[in-house]
């Protein structure tokens, strides 16, 4: 099993431990998550991940012309 895999199955042990322990929360996160579920997310919100987003470190860019 890899590591998302492993990641996921905690994530639904979690979800549905929350879900058994409060069933009025639980409602409200399937309410919330049917309002959105057929939208795609705004750009504003999501999340870039991966190093093509990370800046570049000190030292490390190349010096700017003339410098």
């Amino acid at each position: 099993m890899n590591r998302r895999m492993s990641q996921r199955r905690a994530l639904r042990r979690i979800e549905g431990d929350l879900a058994r322990s409060d069933p009025r929360l639980n409602a409200l996160f399937i309410a919330l998550t049917g309002l959105g579920g057929d939208k795609e997310m705004p750009v504003t919100e999501q999340i870039r991940t991966g190093p093509h987003w990370l800046p570049a470190r000190r030292g490390t860019a190349d010096p700017p012309p003339g410098g």
